[in-house]
């Protein structure tokens, strides 16, 4: 392994001792105990040693007490005054301490000796540990270990790599973070800390049990996932607290104020992500999450959280007999449904017949009155407009009269029964709203919709306007016959009806 520390004590002695070693995601820091400082000391800037984004300091004391020597990176001119002033140093004995100030810089972090980032992290507490990574996360976080042997592994989104490795990782894909985000708020009840990150981001296929790095991920990885599967989720004082409602209700606690000490089953980490995943993949997810939970109760360790790596097929078993179930009922919908539009569709049909009935009447009386009563008094006495007399055309007129009275009120009938049919089919399709999609519902009803055209309501309203006019012509043109038989009758002629109007008006304006 490539230490850092080691590689810089070794430029200022051979005979020296550790006394500390540290590293967080801030800063590296290493005290050395020098025992023979060397004669002669490098003239090339110690900068060199660390990753460009990152600062170093030195520092060496004679004793405890002593005064410093320093050496800081961000002055380019102390190196060479840090170097001479250690060389007229009479001591040849000290303690130097490295300090290196770590910072981000396109979404990565150096990591100088990897054991004492590792130490760090396990001391972490599961709510420490998913602070420091979400201050730093923005669409991905790099780990740079300053070691090229190093061996890389990653998240979709964390990855620790090798020293100038190009290591690409994935991603989350096009998932939407506040989307899924509000997902887990609808479906379950969580009292943990917002953070921007999600369980892909701590879930990593390949886990080395051996690697106690990989080992508190895996862990944290786990634990924030439940959050998205139970009922309810609560990290309160490093105590995780959940309850599982299904065909079993379980509940408990597990400490997660140091994540070695997490006493949690990891062997059964893939078959929590991938029930996870498919939870969220889409769909129904409430009835899907509903699912899970009974299957999980009845395969889940209390104490451990372990899970069945059966526990998946039984879920997605369970989901396709609830499909099958549910495609039963919707079938059911939609037939009950037809059946509904038919005898819609029939009523409208009754409709337009009923009025096309009328008209037909109302023709039928009109001509069996002149045929048994004018043409046989036609016939009778041989003569066309002889065989009309004033009674006769009287009759006409009151008959002409009750047909239009007969036109409007069939007119008035079937707007009635239009708006009938309307309320209908307002009825049921709000009925069938909370049932069917929209874009379904729409396209069942498309066929009897009042408001479109080439639609039944549509056709009954163009038979109205057809049949009112023929209705209205037969009127008209009975009207102006016997109008016609009526002046020639009486030897009226339309000149003398014109000129005894004229006559009229004259007289009014004299």
């Amino acid at each position: 392994m490539n230490d850092i520390g080691y590689n810089i004590i070794e430029l200022f002695s051979s005979s020296f001792e550790l006394i500390s070693g540290k590293e967080t995601c801030d800063a590296f820091i290493a005290e050395y105990q020098i025992n023979v400082l060397n004669p002669s000391l490098p003239e090339i800037d110690i900068v060199d040693n660390i990753n460009c984004r990152d600062q170093i300091a030195i520092h060496f004391f004679e004793t405890d007490d002593s005064e410093s020597i320093s050496y800081l990176s961000s002055n380019p001119n102390s190196w060479s005054a840090f170097i001479s002033e250690l060389q007229m140093n009479n001591s040849p004995k000290g303690k130097i301490k490295i300090h290196i100030e770590k910072r981000m810089q396109n979404n990565q972090l150096s990591i100088y000796n990897i054991d004492y980032f590792t130490e760090y992290i396990n001391t972490l507490s599961l709510s420490q540990l998913m602070a420091i990574l979400d201050n730093r996360f923005t669409t991905s976080l790099i780990f740079e270990v300053q070691d090229e042997c190093y061996s890389e592994w990653s998240t979709s989104t964390i990855a620790f790599i090798a020293k100038n490795s190009k290591y690409d990782i994935s991603g989350i894909g096009i998932i939407n973070r506040n989307n899924r985000f509000n997902e887990a708020r609808n479906l379950c009840y969580r009292e943990v800390k917002r953070y921007k990150l999600l369980p892909e981001d701590l879930f990593f296929p390949q886990y080395d049990e051996s690697n106690s790095l990989q080992c508190a991920f895996i862990k944290a990885c786990m634990i924030y996932t439940f959050s998205f599967i139970f009922d309810y989720s609560i990290i309160k004082n490093d105590i995780y607290e959940y309850k599982l409602n299904g065909f079993r209700t379980l509940s408990g606690q597990i400490d997660v104020r140091q994540l070695p000490c997490v006493e949690i089953n990891t062997n059964s980490y893939k078959s929590i992500y991938e029930i996870y995943q498919w939870l969220y993949l889409g769909g129904n997810n409430s009835d899907k999450i509903n699912i899970a939970r009974n299957i999980i109760s009845l395969n889940i360790n209390k104490d451990s959280l372990r899970i069945d790596s059966t526990a998946l097929n039984s879920i997605l078993s369970n989901y396709k007999i609830y499909e099958k179930e549910n495609v039963k009922q919707y079938l059911q919908v939609r037939n009950k449904l037809s059946e509904l539009l038919i005898d819609l569709q029939e009523k409208i049909s009754a409709i337009v017949d009923s009025f096309i009935s009328d008209f037909k009447k109302n023709i039928l009386t009109l001509v069996s009155f002149f045929i048994s009563v004018v043409a046989i008094k036609v016939v009778s006495k041989g003569d066309f407009v002889g065989g009309f007399t004033n009674e006769i055309i009287g009759l006409s007129f009151v008959f002409l009269l009750v047909s239009i009275g007969l036109l409007l009120y069939s007119r008035w009938e079937l707007t009635k029964k239009i708006d009938l049919y309307n309320k209908h089919y307002r009825q049921i399709k709000d009925r069938y709203k909370d049932v069917l999609s929209t874009i379904e519902l729409e396209g069942i009803f498309e066929e009897c919709d009042p408001q479109k055209d080439n639609t039944n309501t549509s056709f009954v309203l163009k038979q109205k306007k057809i049949y009112s006019w023929l209705w209205f012509l037969s009127i008209l043109l009975l009207l102006l016959f016997l109008i016609a038989v009526l002046l020639i009758k009486n030897d009226i002629s339309i000149c003398c009806i014109i000129n005894k109007v004229i006559c009229y008006t004259l007289n009014i304006f004299r």
